[in-house]
């Protein structure tokens, strides 16, 4: 049997998708080791950085490289989509999220 393959898109740049999304990933990391799950996130990558960092954790979402297959990813991947998604402040009402 093959193993689950799951994409997650970040959401609302400003909203709680990008935490929810880490702390899902940390805790998932040991059957993604084990190779139970396969995991690829779609969003801004300076978003998920940022939002790392005022975790105090680490980013654990490596860049999908150039011509690599979602296939063969073997880590949370991400899916880099969309520009400027960075300026966008967190915690405030904002018409540029």
């Amino acid at each position: 049997m093959s193993k689950p393959r799951v994409a997650v898109t970040m959401g609302d740049p400003a909203g709680v998708g990008p935490e929810i999304i880490l702390k899902a990933v940390h805790a998932l990391q040991g059957r993604m080791a084990a190779g139970e799950l396969a995991l690829a996130v779609t969003g801004g990558a300076a978003i998920f950085a940022r939002t790392a960092a005022t975790l105090g954790i680490a980013n654990p979402l490596r860049p999908l490289a150039p011509g690599e297959r979602l296939a063969d990813v073997t880590e949370p991947c991400l899916v880099e989509v969309g520009s400027g998604s960075d300026a966008v402040a967190t915690s405030e009402v904002s018409a540029a999220a």
